[in-house]
């Protein structure tokens, strides 16, 4: 019987990065005698890791300055993620620059929904709150945090303005902590 898929390679294994050991998709720096300059770490989410992508923009933006770039981004994770993990904070405080992606706000636990610490897309809890706000739908089997959105999303709009604004609000804290975190660079 012929092969339905081309040949391909064996992907390599992505490596593990931060004290929680989560699957980032550029190498975990080494530091050697003679080294050349710290790189360049980027933090971020899932345009960062780029999962499908030969090449994420990280990768992208070593081919095109010639710098090393460490890309220790994490699936799913938004800046509480990244400020949480004193592994990955203290790859950043080794970097002669950093770079944060702008993304997960709705992957912050928050007065609607709580997230979990190594899934951050997956909802854990759905909050009183939140099933006061929404009592016709059975919210509590629902783990998928872009599946819940969609899902208030579809029920009314307006009352997931709510729940959007919230998220922001506390999104907006993260990353001010973050970027306090790592300071002026």
């Amino acid at each position: 019987m012929p092969h339905l898929t081309p040949d391909r390679p064996a992907a390599a294994p992505l490596p593990r990065a931060g004290a929680r050991q989560r699957l980032v998709r550029g190498e975990v720096a080494r530091r050697r005698a003679g080294a050349a300059a710290a790189p360049i770490v980027v933090l971020g989410g899932d345009a960062a890791f780029g999962r499908g992508l030969a090449r994420p923009w990280p990768a992208r933006l070593a081919e095109l300055t010639g710098r090393r770039v460490l890309n220790l981004a994490v699936e799913g994770a938004g800046p509480a993620f990244a400020a949480a993990d004193p592994g990955l904070m203290a790859e950043a405080a080794r970097a002669s620059a950093v770079i944060v992606e702008a993304a997960g706000a709705f992957t912050i636990s928050n007065r609607w929904y709580a997230v979990g610490r190594r899934r951050p897309q997956e909802a854990t809890a759905i909050r009183p709150p939140l099933a006061a706000l929404y009592p016709e739908l059975a919210l509590e089997r629902v783990r998928d945090v872009g599946r819940l959105l969609r899902l208030l999303e579809w029920e009314d709009r307006e009352r997931l303005a709510l729940v959007a604004a919230e998220a922001r609000s506390v999104w907006l804290r993260a990353m001010a902590g973050l970027l306090s975190a790592l300071g002026p660079r």
